[in-house]
């Protein structure tokens, strides 16, 4: 790239790109199974689909919920769940014909899949591990259970 083209725009500089291919975030360890991944994309006949996973996020303050500057609720310190992205994506070809020319990061492609009715697929890792390896407390964790347990990892 000679400007950041966005984590879906990149895409347009690959010459050739067709069929079905997998596009993942270089700062990630996993053992996510790429076969169940890809069956997941066929079956669904998606545009694209993302791997992802259950995370929690605790909060460590009272929320208030509220309107028109009443309270209306209060929790204290929840635990919220959330389907995470986890950077690892199967693209069909059409997926492609929906970025635009120049910058376009990833979430703005769902968006524009989404709005022109195409099919994206989340398909549910929950037991496969997974590691953030960009930051390095998540590098330590991978490390201590890459020598903890290689085989898991193919080695």
């Amino acid at each position: 790239e000679e400007e950041p083209l966005g984590t879906a725009g990149a895409l347009t500089l690959v010459p050739d790109l067709a069929g079905t291919f997998i596009v993942m975030n270089g700062d990630i360890l996993t053992t996510l199974s790429y076969r169940a991944l890809m069956d997941f994309h066929h079956e669904r006949e998606a545009a694209l689909t993302i791997a992802r996973r259950a995370e929690r996020v605790q909060i460590d303050l009272g929320v208030i919920e509220g309107r028109d500057g009443f309270v209306t609720g209060y929790r204290e310190k929840p635990t919220l769940d959330y389907h995470v992205s986890m950077g690892i994506y199967v693209y069909d070809e059409r997926a492609l014909r929906h970025l635009p020319d120049g910058r376009c990061q990833f979430p703005e492609l769902v968006l524009r899949l989404l709005d022109a009715g195409e099919r994206v697929a989340a398909f549910a890792a929950d037991d496969a591990d997974w590691f953030d390896i960009g930051t390095f407390g998540e590098y330590e964790r991978a490390a201590e259970e890459f020598e903890r347990a290689p085989e898991k990892f193919g080695m």
